[in-house]
């Protein structure tokens, strides 16, 4: 499962110029990848348990603050994602039934802290996935990789391969417009590159 998913995330980062580092991060389960302009650690959990998720969260932020810390130092301008992937298809799992006092029964509320940890912005942003299936199926873990913002790009630049060549020049050799699109919404993105290339109807039409 491990594998699948990493190999998933890698086959979207290398694309973007990210690449798998040479981690000493293995004991905490963490993987790597970085570039000049990012760094994106995956933790993954095996078990869909809140409290689990939790502390794995603070093992990939402590690991990847530090690294953070490292570029930064060097004064380089680094966004930071960190990737938490519960081994679980969520789309079937169900919270815990309440007692009659409307305390959770033999768990915690996972879903609660799926939500508390997205919205949270603290250091760098945080996404939470997992498959949609067999999770020793790398594509099981693709539609919820396609939408972190930074690994999105190469879904987006393969669905304008035969658009203006132009947008395929600028994802790839503009570092500036690269750090905007992978923070943009799909509306923010049209706007961007109708600022770059000036054609409304082409731009909407390839994204």
């Amino acid at each position: 499962m491990h594998n699948a998913c990493v190999d998933c995330i890698d086959s979207y980062a290398n694309p973007v110029g990210l690449t798998l580092a040479d981690s000493a991060a293995d004991a905490a389960n963490c993987t790597l990848w970085e570039s000049d302009y990012a760094v994106v650690a995956l933790v993954v959990i095996d078990e869909p348990i809140a409290s689990k998720l939790k502390s794995s969260h603070g093992e990939g932020l402590a690991i990847l603050s530090q690294k953070l810390g490292e570029k930064r130092r060097k004064h380089k301008i680094v966004d930071g994602y960190l990737i938490l992937a519960i081994a679980h298809d969520m789309n079937t799992y169900r919270s815990p039934a309440l007692d009659e006092e409307n305390r959770v029964v033999g768990s915690d509320d996972l879903h609660g802290t799926i939500q508390s940890l997205e919205s949270d912005l603290y250091l760098c942003r945080k996404q939470i996935i997992w498959p949609v299936g067999d999770p020793d199926d790398p594509a099981a873990w693709e539609e919820r990789i396609r939408r972190i913002p930074i690994l999105s790009l190469p879904f987006a630049k393969s669905a304008a391969a035969n658009a203006d060549s132009t947008l395929i020049s600028l994802c790839k050799d503009d570092e500036i417009l690269m750090r905007q699109l992978a923070n943009a919404s799909e509306d923010e993105i049209i706007i961007l590159i109708e600022s770059y290339i000036g054609d409304s109807d082409d731009v909407s039409t390839i994204l």
